[in-house]
């Protein structure tokens, strides 16, 4: 983690003996980045730890594949649903959060990235799984109709015992 462009490019032929098998690689994602990427979407997005944990997961998720900053690049406005997402969180808007996940895509779209546009697309839609359904609007129950009484049955006439 850490180096990118020419240095990652510089440091890969030193690295390309290591061996790293799938249980290596789970690994150090639960281990490692996991939990790297965790705290810097608690650092990101101020009140990260109020939200759903599907929200969270969310987060890290973009943290994970964007970054933190909240900067933009020169003659952009790359970063500005990050900055829409910071302000939502503390609100706990997931209906916002997952707009602004899904606004981000304009980013992506017509570049062949498809990848991207489903990634924030499945992020969004985790974001909207934490929504509860409305509570049904409640009605007055029906009220109970009084069973009919019934009537006591004739008794016939006692015959005197003689």
């Amino acid at each position: 983690m850490g180096k990118r462009g020419p240095d990652a490019q510089a440091l890969a032929p030193r690295l390309a003996d290591i061996k790293c098998t799938p249980l290596d690689g789970q690994r150090v994602l639960l281990q490692r980045a996991l939990p790297a990427y965790t705290d810097l979407g608690r650092r990101t997005f101020p009140g990260f730890d109020r939200l759903p944990p599907d929200a969270q997961g969310a987060l890290v998720s973009l943290v994970y594949n964007r970054g933190g900053s909240m900067k933009d690049s020169a003659g952009t406005d790359n970063r500005r649903e990050m900055r829409a997402i910071r302000d939502l969180v503390p609100r706990m808007d997931l209906a916002g959060i997952a707009a602004e996940l899904r606004s981000m895509k304009r980013l992506w779209e017509g570049k062949s990235l498809n990848g991207l546009l489903r990634r924030r697309e499945a992020e969004a839609a985790l974001v909207e799984s934490c929504i509860a359904p409305p509570a049904p609007v409640a009605r007055a129950a029906p009220k109970k109709r009084a069973a009919p009484k019934k009537r006591a049955a004739k008794k016939k006439p006692r015959k005197a015992k003689r």
